[in-house]
């Protein structure tokens, strides 16, 4: 709702989260809010996606780990290969939660990390996660950086979960 200019556009690969957030934008009469089946990722393709059939259905992930019960195969795309893909305009921010595939996501995303509409990045960083892929909430400032992003906030919570807000 804050959202009152443009798009916003998400990527849900779970069916199950997809269809309670469709559920979600229809009940809040979210016009402008357009969800999609896909996993933000390094690549195009398919890949692995973790499902935790725990009460806690935000931890699934490209990052299949023992909590998971379920591992189905998703459909995946870079975010630098969404605009022509899907026709959606260049965003203006990106807010990132994917349980530990942030360093995936930005792998992928670097043309788009250096366009000058990006303005604002929002990272919810799961530091177990990236760290059984050998990267580090500091190795993903350091990412963001490199394109001229500039860290505006940083909220040091206990982990295993990290916030950060750079433009």
């Amino acid at each position: 709702k804050t959202v009152t200019q443009g798009q916003v556009h998400v990527f849900e690969p779970s069916k199950s989260n997809r269809q309670l957030l469709i559920f979600n934008v229809r009940l809040n009469k979210l016009d402008h809010v357009h969800v999609h089946e896909i996993a933000a990722s390094d690549q195009s393709g398919t890949a692995d996606f973790g499902i935790s059939t725990a009460r806690a259905v935000g931890t699934h992930s490209l990052v299949v780990q023992p909590r998971h019960q379920q591992v189905v195969q998703v459909k995946t795309m870079r975010l630098d290969d969404l605009p022509g893909q899907l026709g959606i305009a260049l965003p203006t921010v990106i807010k990132l939660d994917c349980e530990g595939a942030e360093g995936k996501v930005l792998q992928g995303a670097k043309a788009l990390l250096a366009t000058p509409q990006l303005r604002l990045i929002l990272i919810e960083m799961h530091i177990a996660a990236l760290a059984k892929q050998g990267q580090s909430m500091d190795g993903l400032m350091q990412m963001i950086q490199a394109e001229g992003f500039r860290t505006i906030r940083h909220w040091p919570q206990q982990e295993p979960t990290q916030f950060l807000l750079a433009r």
